[in-house]
């Protein structure tokens, strides 16, 4: 598992990085470590395709906030999963909007810590074993399904628009309904199903999605499209939260 920590205080990067070291090593697990002082510097890697499993990012920087980081990393990456480190507990609503993963309080607990670690790892091997594959009469191709957007029905065909392009595959929405299920794919008119995890904005006649495109929002979806936005993005959050509180 590949981990990033953005912290200007050395003492608690160090904190931070020897109890993710004392954890790999009990768990006898890989793990690469790496540590930034800013948030620039962290986001200079990333343009440059350093990519993370994990991210412990501090919301007060010196100069960009993590928070700021944080929205920058989600315009292209969806999957990172971040862990913001804070002395105030005010940022839990911004933090939705990035679709945080744990929050944690000033100094780090090695409670809090550990347990962000076990969960991340659990998603990282599942998303490691999730794949959508799609059989043509030339090619095989095996899609990672948390890099879908949406699938959307034209004719007799599915267009499965994902981060890096479309393909096209013959059949019917209804085939893929037990493999894509509520609440993480949600249906927001007859002919498209969305991965709630990539919602931006939800509006009364429309939805915004991370990659910038907006899609035709039925008034009969509405509301069961808002219950797993809530399921998949908010009550997951607000606990998680709650316990970072407590820890």
């Amino acid at each position: 598992m590949r981990i990033a920590l953005c912290e200007d205080e050395k003492m608690h990067a160090a904190v931070t990085q020897d109890i993710i070291r004392q954890w790999s090593a009990s768990r006898e697990q890989d793990v690469e470590i790496a540590i930034y002082e800013s948030a620039e510097a962290f986001l200079k890697d990333f343009h440059r395709g350093v990519k993370y499993d994990l991210s412990f990012l501090d919301i007060h920087l010196g100069g960009m906030s993590g928070i700021d980081l944080a929205r920058s990393i989600r315009q292209f990456d969806m999957s990172m999963l971040i862990v913001f480190v804070t002395n105030f507990r005010d940022y839990v609503f911004e933090g939705y909007e990035v679709s945080a993963f744990r929050f944690l309080m000033k100094p780090v607990k090695e409670r809090g810590v550990v347990e962000a670690l076990n969960a991340a790892s659990e998603i990282c091997r599942r998303r490691g074993e999730s794949y959508f594959t799609i059989v043509k009469e030339d090619a095989i191709n095996r899609i990672a399904k948390s890099g879908i957007v949406y699938f959307a029905t034209q004719n007799h065909y599915i267009h499965v628009h994902t981060f890096d392009g479309v393909h096209v595959i013959r059949g019917k929405m209804s085939s893929l309904d037990d493999e894509f299920a509520k609440p993480m794919f949600a249906k927001c008119n007859r002919g498209i199903m969305i991965n709630v995890e990539h919602i931006s904005s939800i509006r009364k006649d429309q939805v915004s999605m991370v990659n910038k495109e907006t899609l035709p929002l039925s008034r009969v979806y509405w509301e069961e499209l808002n219950r797993c936005y809530i399921a998949v993005h908010v009550t997951p959050a607000a606990e998680k939260f709650r316990q970072s509180a407590r820890s």
